[in-house]
């Protein structure tokens, strides 16, 4: 009974709020295509932005509701997209997006929290600041799998872009991405994260 009394009025707070309301923040996509494993979106007053944190793929413009639809502008160019909310889970289209906090202003954190691997990185004491005009392709990282993934916690594996793989994918995976970005003549950029505690070998 008690745990009942305290999700009725959960319930009647997230009916009072309005859908502009439960927009703003910081939302992740769930359902992540083969080319990329960390897709955001930013809903701040009216302004909506896209991947914010990627620097070759930020998008900022405006949007507005119509029944249930968003529509939005990113450099002049008009979009539309079906809008509906399942509890805390934002679906557009056939997307899932889940809310992480109302913003994250560390790219490399937000980017991770986003990976289905717990990684833990070596401290430098320089980098390397990547321009934007650098486009990355794609995204290869070694890691402990979370538990939610491997049940375990304690194992590390293999992601390549969205997918957890197993390592001998990896010669395959770099093979079709060559073959396919040369068709267009140009380069592609992998990136690579590794946990500092991967075992060598």
């Amino acid at each position: 009974m008690k745990n009942l009394l305290i999700i009725i009025p959960f319930i009647m707070l997230l009916s009072c709020q309005s859908d502009e309301e439960r927009l703003i923040g910081h939302w992740h996509n769930l359902d992540a295509t083969e080319k990329s494993s960390y897709s955001t979106l930013d809903f701040i007053d009216s302004t909506i932005i896209i991947d914010k944190n990627n620097i070759s793929q930020k998008g900022e413009g405006l949007y507005q509701f119509y029944h249930d639809t968003i529509f939005f502008s990113i450099y002049s160019h008009p979009y539309c997209t079906k809008y509906r909310f399942i509890g805390d889970t934002l679906i557009l289209d056939d997307e899932r997006w889940v809310k992480v906090g109302n913003d994250s202003k560390d790219s490399l954190v937000d980017f991770y929290s986003s990976l289905k691997l717990n990684v833990e990185l070596e401290k430098l004491d320089s980098t390397i600041s990547m321009s934007a005009s650098t486009n990355i392709n794609g995204n290869i990282s070694f890691g402990k799998c979370k538990e939610e993934y491997d049940g375990k916690n304690d194992s590390f594996c293999l992601q390549i872009n969205h997918s957890l793989s197993g390592f001998d994918s990896i010669t395959g995976y770099l093979n079709a991405m060559k073959e396919a970005w040369e068709g267009e003549n140009r380069n592609f950029s992998i990136q690579l994260t590794i946990d500092k505690n991967t075992p060598n070998g």
